[in-house]
């Protein structure tokens, strides 16, 4: 894929990786981010405000301590990194460890 992107003439900016674990309930959708350095934080999806708020509340969460940044500013605030400066970000190079993987009950 990358030598198609360079044939086009696209340059590569940057790599990252993460780990994304997406569920979903009705039209909500639930997502399990996980980088490099940071811990991993959920991501909900909805329809409207009304219906993300009531997932959070249902969940236990509390709306008003919700965060509404890209991950790039997410790092600036709890890592002090520039993650859009840095050409590679890596999981191989952070002490993380990485997520945890969901079961089904009884396993």
């Amino acid at each position: 894929m990358a030598e198609i992107l360079t044939n086009l003439g696209l340059r590569e900016v940057r790599y990252q990786e993460n780990f994304r674990e997406e569920w979903q309930l009705g039209d909500l959708a639930f997502d399990f981010d996980t980088w490099p350095d940071l811990p991993t934080f959920l991501e909900i999806e909805g329809l409207d405000e009304q219906s993300v708020r009531q997932a959070a509340a249902d969940l236990g969460l509390d709306y008003a301590e919700a965060r509404f940044d890209s991950v790039d500013v997410i790092y600036k605030s709890e890592a002090g990194r520039d993650i859009l400066a840095e050409p590679t970000l890596l999981f191989a190079d952070t002490a993380q460890e990485q997520p945890l993987q969901a079961s089904a009950p009884g396993q």
